[in-house]
């Protein structure tokens, strides 16, 4: 099952996990310099105790040193989620097709725009970092 579910009339599950796959590869292609972090502290840390002394090192958003792991991890379960899922809406797609509902033409169309859209988005990331690999490759020689 989905993690969310669009508020529609029609309960179609392929659009729905198409919608899932369609904002999983924004937040895969989307650039580190895109995204925000917050650090709350917590009750027992130091920016909230009153006798300490403040640190005018303090790091916060991207810049904080755990930033760059979290980044790498949550792009790491959206890859994996999105392979699930883009696996999924692929066979039901098929199987869609297959059978020539009339009845969803709509949905099915759409499902097909949002996956087309997908594929292409991937696609640019792609040729994104096979030439910036291949401008190291040419700049270390």
């Amino acid at each position: 099952m989905t993690g969310w579910a669009p508020k529609t009339r029609t309960q179609d599950r392929l659009l729905a996990l198409s919608l899932d796959l369609w904002a999983l590869t924004q937040v895969i292609v989307s650039e580190p310099r895109d995204w925000q972090i917050s650090l709350t502290p917590s009750k027992t840390s130091p920016e909230n105790n009153p006798n300490a002394q403040p640190n005018s090192a303090s790091t916060s958003g991207l810049e904080h040193p755990a930033s760059a792991g979290v980044l790498s991890q949550l792009k790491a379960a959206a890859e994996q989620r999105a392979a699930l899922i883009g696996r999924t809406v692929m066979i039901e797609l098929e199987k869609r097709l297959e059978r020539k509902e009339r009845c969803q033409g709509f949905e099915t169309f759409l499902v097909g725009i949002l996956l087309l859209n997908c594929v292409e988005r991937m696609g640019w990331a792609m040729m994104r970092v096979s030439v910036t690999s291949v401008e190291k490759n040419e700049d270390q020689q």
